[in-house]
Order: structure tokens, then C-alpha cells, then sequence
């Protein structure tokens, strides 16, 4: 078990509803999460958590959270 932590930060790009408008946008992603060794380049992901801030959208502040799982295999 290989526990990790993680902090993005970056552009994220916005497209409203019906094409109406759309932005581009600072953001902040914090995270942390749980990978599982299966062999030498195969590691299952059992949890990944990140929660995203938006702190200058176009209708004040918003926030997101996402929680996924999965394979992750490592190319070398």
C-alpha cells in the first residue's frame, strides 16, 4: 500500500450549458489517495480524492469533489 498526496494548480476551461459561453479560469486541486502494488509495473488505485477550487468563476467562487479508482500501469 502506497499512500500519496497531491496539489494541481492551473488553467481549467469552462464550456456553459447549450454553448452560451465560455472561460478559462485559475484553479486549485488538492488531493490524496491509496495505490496498491499488484506487480513491478501494474498498481491498482483504490482511492483517489480531489477537490477542486474555482476562486474566480464567473458567478463567485465554486467547488467541486471527485472520488475514482483504477488501474494504473507504469511505462518505462
Amino acid at each position: 500500500m502506497r499512500p500519496y498526496a497531491k496539489c494541481l494548480a492551473g488553467v481549467g476551461y469552462f464550456n456553459f450549458p447549450k454553448n452560451y459561453a465560455h472561460g478559462s479560469y485559475f484553479v486549485v486541486a488538492p488531493g490524496a489517495g491509496v495505490d496498491y502494488r499488484l506487480s513491478y509495473r501494474i498498481r491498482l488505485r483504490l482511492a483517489d480524492f480531489e477537490y477542486q477550487y474555482w476562486p474566480q468563476f464567473s458567478f463567485g467562487a465554486t467547488q467541486n469533489y471527485a472520488i475514482t479508482t483504477g488501474i494504473r500501469f507504469i511505462i518505462r
